[in-house]
């Protein structure tokens, strides 16, 4: 469900976004690593998009030769080609689209939603380029550096990125984030080298030794152990896309444990997209069955592969270990997540069937106001209904000069001393106590569906919603007031 008290203006994303693509350009001209965090400017990566053409047979002779930490060779079904050098080749082409989808993201109006998708849009196809070249970085730590010009622009866009989701989409956006560090773990511990990162394999190793027993208790730092031989998602990677010859060898137990950890390392990057795609996307029904389906059937195959280990008299390794508690962990956030969903989406339903019932009871009197009323559950009022509604004109809202006989005497003058913001300062002082009691106060039973008034927020749903509900509205309050509501809604326009 939406949140109507958050932002809506595209400043955040906008300023968001363009710190992210500036790291994303620095990371296409500044050749930098932990071996050596001084540029060596012969060895830009934008000098190496002549050596990476080079690797399909293109004849240029321009730029640099294509470093090592950009090339990463793999054959699959029978080809071989240069993965590395087709994704520094995106790397450019990402660039190019992201300077260009800023420019009508900095032209569109200042609450377009439109400005906030094409955000994005640009940050989650640079960051399709960026994960895998950041896993390629990882692998190859073990022999030389990190490479800093990848890493760190896709760290930037990933916090950019998680800013915009829970500004936008409030605890939808904290829940995202949080199963999206959960799957980053995992892919970690799935397929992810732990070599570099000293102390933290040390430590797992201490742990491990602590964890020493009988088969398949005997905890090795891996996924499994088959002897004094850990093992990990990595090593069938990269025969799969190396040497293009994934079979593994032995008895059928054997088989079934490469195949098992094999999926279960795909699944995990395949989840490590969807939940970074996921951080740009409202919630939907799908989506929550979807990912529900996915943690389980990461669930499922720990658990086939735990089967197998204990068959083959191996032993289980602490990243198993980790990886079936932070699959549980999401699937039990995942299961909840849905029930929520359910449960407000009930609620809207009784909610809907009880502006109907109060919609009968005045059709007689505005009937096109009150056919309108069920449409639109105000926790998320569509633009487009802003739109419509500012437009329009109706003659109900012309003739606000008729002074129905049900209005209420006008409260005594007296000094108004609450929260003011910049329409407030518009009324006088009797209006100010009037627009208090009314809508602040929400002592108007009648007036209860309507969205609650953010004193110095973004209250354009409200200002739509008093002229949906217009019948229940011009009742209770006086012509002054319902004239300079009229006149706030022809300035959204």
């Amino acid at each position: 469900m939406a949140n109507n008290k958050q932002t809506r203006s595209k400043l955040p994303a906008l300023i968001t976004y363009i710190i992210g693509l500036v790291f994303l350009i620095a990371g296409l001209l500044l050749p930098i690593s932990t071996a050596s965090l001084v540029p060596d400017f012969d060895k830009m990566p934008v000098l190496q998009l002549g050596g990476a053409l080079q690797t399909f047979g293109v004849p240029l002779s321009f730029g640099a030769a294509l470093e090592p930490n950009y090339s990463y060779p793999v054959t699959l079904f029978g080809y071989s080609f240069d993965f590395g050098a087709v994704l520094l080749l995106a790397y450019a082409l990402v660039v190019v689209v992201g300077i260009t989808l800023l420019i009508p993201a900095i032209c569109l109006k200042r609450k377009s939603s439109a400005a906030r998708k094409l955000v994005v849009v640009a940050e989650l196809i640079a960051l399709t380029v960026l994960l895998p070249m950041s896993l390629i970085a990882f692998e190859y730590a073990a022999v030389a550096s990190y490479n800093l010009s990848v890493l760190v622009p896709c760290g930037v866009l990933l916090l950019m990125l998680i800013i915009q989701s829970i500004m936008y989409m409030g605890g939808s956006g904290v829940m995202k984030t949080v199963l999206f560090v959960l799957t980053a773990l995992s892919a970690l511990f799935a397929v992810g080298n732990l070599l570099p990162l000293m102390p933290f394999a040390q430590s797992l190793q201490s742990v491990a030794d602590m964890m020493n027993g009988s088969a398949p208790f005997n905890a090795v730092v891996g996924l499994y152990g088959v002897g004094e031989v850990p093992y990990t998602g990595m090593g069938l990677m990269y025969i799969l896309l190396h040497l293009d010859a994934l079979k593994p060898e032995g008895e059928i137990v054997m088989q079934v444990m490469g195949y098992a950890v094999l999926s279960l390392s795909l699944l995990v990057l395949l989840n490590l997209f969807l939940d970074t795609y996921g951080l740009g996307k409202r919630t939907n029904k799908f989506m929550l069955i979807a990912n529900l389906v996915r943690y389980a059937l990461e669930v499922a195959l720990i658990i086939v592969l735990a089967i197998t280990i204990a068959v083959a008299k191996g032993n289980y390794g602490l990243m198993l270990y980790l990886l079936l508690l932070i699959a549980v962990v999401q699937l039990v956030m995942q299961i909840c997540r849905l029930a929520h969903y359910k449960h407000a989406v009930a609620a809207d339903a009784v909610y809907a069937e009880d502006e109907d019932e109060d919609e009968d009871e005045e059709e007689d009197e505005d009937a096109d106001v009150a056919d309108s009323d069920d449409e639109y559950a105000f926790d998320d009022v569509p633009e487009s209904k802003v739109a419509e509604a500012t437009m329009a004109e109706p003659a109900e809202i012309k003739a606000l000069t008729i002074v129905p006989e049900t209005k209420p005497e006008p409260k005594p003058a007296m000094v108004y001393n609450g929260p003011m913001d910049d329409f407030i300062r518009k009324l006088t002082e009797e209006e100010k106590f009037e627009f208090s009691h009314i809508f602040l106060e929400r002592s108007v039973e009648s007036l209860k569906p309507l969205p609650d008034y953010i004193i110095g927020g973004d209250n354009a749903k409200f200002f739509v919603a008093v002229f949906i509900y217009l019948a229940r509205v011009r009742d209770v309050v006086s012509d002054g007031l319902m004239n300079k509501l009229y006149k706030e809604v022809n300035m959204m326009k």
